[in-house]
């Protein structure tokens, strides 16, 4: 049995909740810095509403969720761009813990080393 491990990335106003104990935001997700940062992974054509289904990853109004442990090391690497422009807090749901951008790049490093294969070709 796999575990996912939800990465939250947003503005949250720590100790707060919303209903059913959802992280209450300061503000939403920035639809600009949004853009940019995924056009540095995914090219110029990148759209936010369309990611790649190995990236695992939801950009909601006000937060952007992944799955830690499984999403594409592109977005890791990209979550913590997003985290560190904007001063995002990084939430790993699994383990309660804030992380920061430097632990989710260490992460993105593992995954690619993870889903790489012999000859250095990507299975994701």
């Amino acid at each position: 049995m796999a575990m996912i491990h939800h990465l939250y990335i947003g503005h949250f106003i720590i100790g707060h909740f919303h209903k059913e104990n959802e992280l209450a935001t300061s503000r939403p997700i920035d639809k600009e810095i949004t853009l940019r940062l995924l056009r540095k992974q995914l090219g110029e054509s990148a759209d936010p509403d369309k990611l790649p289904s190995a990236w695992t990853m939801s950009i909601e109004p006000n937060l952007i969720v992944c799955d830690y442990f499984g999403a594409a090391p592109e977005a890791l690497d990209f979550a913590a761009d997003y985290a560190e422009c904007t001063e995002a807090i990084m939430f790993d749901a699994g383990c309660y813990s804030r992380q920061t951008p430097e632990q989710v790049r260490q992460q993105a490093v593992l995954q690619r080393r993870l889903f790489t294969d012999f000859d250095g070709r990507s299975l994701h």
